[in-house]
């Protein structure tokens, strides 16, 4: 049977405008308004690639600024703007011990002055949890999305209280997604609702909302198959996110590959929501012939 879920304030239903369209928010570490890169080093470190400014294959980042060191443990990272301020903070968590940990932006781009003292530090032990970051309600502050083991999908609104308190308990907003290894979520086809991505094993999709949840391609559909976009398969990699390269207010598909030369590869959305938004995953315009990286953030 189907999930009912409720409707998530702020995100709108079906024919109608919503309270406050999600926008989609670059990751922002040098404070220039641009989509920079972040990766975890095979070492453990945390890096950023500043955005060059322009589109350019291999010219469109920058050299790597080490920002920490030490994250070999963290089974997720992300980054994203968690307190409003417009620049990326960063968000572990740690698979041994299930600590979840936010580190602000300090405001200034400075190596390993980049982040702040951690904010929020809480745990959750439930090793089949993945969790994803972006701004679901339109708030402009992050929120964590939550994959459960069993195929269900959570929401954990970001508050705007301070540390411990930042997420709310989660919501369930949707079903079917088990096996997949990745989610994010953005507004591809401009109706104010976000869609959700989902990627299982090198195929990926986006489920549009219907009666304010969604259901993901392995649960069973509240009606006729409609809403899903299929955009092939081929998109294996090591890591794979949606990222703003060419500085065109749409979210683009990056793939980090996963063999010996991890080229990173960025699919720049088209326009609207259909099978070709991403292009061909066998194209592609590529930023780097050989990234010291196993994880995207």
């Amino acid at each position: 049977m189907a999930c009912t879920v409720a409707l998530l304030a702020g995100i709108g239903t079906a024919g109608t405008a919503s309270a406050a369209a999600p926008s989609f928010q670059v990751r922002d570490f040098t404070l220039d308004g641009k989509e920079d890169l972040g990766v975890r080093t095979e070492g453990g470190a945390l890096v950023v690639h500043p955005h060059s400014g322009r589109f350019d294959g291999t010219k469109t980042l920058k050299n790597g600024v080490p920002i920490n060191y030490g994250w070999s443990r963290s089974a997720w990272i992300s980054a994203a703007d968690f307190t409003g301020d417009g620049n990326a903070d960063v968000i572990e968590w740690e698979y041994l011990g299930g600590n979840i940990r936010m580190y602000p932006h300090s405001g200034h781009f400075d190596g390993t002055n980049t982040l702040g003292p951690r904010e929020v530090n809480f745990t959750d032990s439930n090793r089949d949890h993945r969790f994803f970051a972006r701004d679901f309600t339109g708030d402009g502050l992050a929120d964590l999305l939550v994959l459960e083991g069993d195929g269900n999908l959570y929401l954990m609104r970001n508050t705007g209280r301070y540390g411990n308190q930042r997420f709310a308990p989660v919501e369930r907003i949707g079903t079917g997604f088990g096996g997949a290894d990745w989610i994010d979520a953005a507004d591809l086809n401009g109706d104010g609702r976000p869609e959700v991505l989902a990627r299982w094993a090198d195929r990926v999709f986006a489920f549009e909302q219907f009666n304010g949840g969604y259901t993901g391609l392995t649960g069973p559909r509240p009606g006729p198959v409609t809403g899903v976009t299929d955009f092939g398969g081929g998109w294996s990699g090591s890591s794979i996110a949606l990222k703003d390269m060419t500085l065109d207010g749409r979210p683009d598909l990056v793939l980090l590959g996963s063999d010996a030369r991890r080229v990173l590869t960025v699919h720049a959305n088209q326009g609207g929501l259909s099978p070709r938004t991403f292009g061909d995953s066998a194209g592609g315009t590529v930023i780097s012939e050989y990234a010291d990286a196993n994880l995207m953030f």
